[in-house]
């Protein structure tokens, strides 16, 4: 195994753990600095993490921003999605529904699960595309299949009020309980009634 995959993982159980020291977490915003430089995408992605919450680091969106932007056009889906989170919410750069909906395409292409279910939620809403209840559907029921809690529950909403599917107790309540189980609380509270 070579040093810099040595590092990376090194600092990837640092950046996931729950009860780090602030020195390993100084050492492993460090190694992610190096890693990035030397073109590693994961690296700039766990770079922008870092940035993104004071890990290692100062927060400071703007860098945060910057190296999700690196990472995400080099195909990185979760930098696509952060950069959708951002473009959406003016975090770190200007608000931009457009560049917001582009990043967001782009990771939901990659099978990012959240993005797929985000992406559903436009077509339900009609935010930054044409309202489509039968494309919102479609979308919640790829990422209610991949486990997404979240999208488990607005599919569940979508069969019970018949948002771009047939009415279907049956299904809605398939659905709902799959979120219940998966930690959903308006799932949950909605089955306690």
């Amino acid at each position: 195994m070579s040093e810099d995959s040595i590092n990376f993982t090194w600092a990837y159980r640092v950046t996931t753990s729950d009860d780090s020291s602030i020195e390993d977490r100084k050492a492993a915003f460090r190694l992610w600095g190096e890693l990035a430089a030397k073109g590693y995408i994961r690296s700039t992605f766990y770079l922008g993490v870092c940035f993104d919450n004071d890990f290692g680091t100062r927060k400071n969106r703007r860098k945060a921003f910057d190296a999700f932007c690196i990472a995400a056009r080099d195909g990185h889906s979760e930098a696509q999605y952060n950069l959708y989170q951002m473009y959406r919410r003016g975090v770190g750069t200007e608000k931009d529904l457009k560049k917001a909906l582009h990043w967001l395409k782009k990771a939901a292409s990659q099978q990012e699960v959240e993005a797929i279910r985000d992406l559903g939620y436009c077509y339900h809403e009609g935010v930054g595309v044409k309202a489509n209840h039968m494309r919102t559907a479609a979308l919640y029921r790829r990422a209610a299949k991949a486990g997404d809690p979240m999208a488990q529950w607005n599919l569940a909403l979508c069969y019970r009020d018949a948002h771009g599917v047939k009415h279907s107790d049956r299904w809605s309540m398939y659905w709902m309980h799959k979120a219940a189980s998966n930690g959903h609380e308006n799932a949950s509270a909605y089955l306690a009634r």
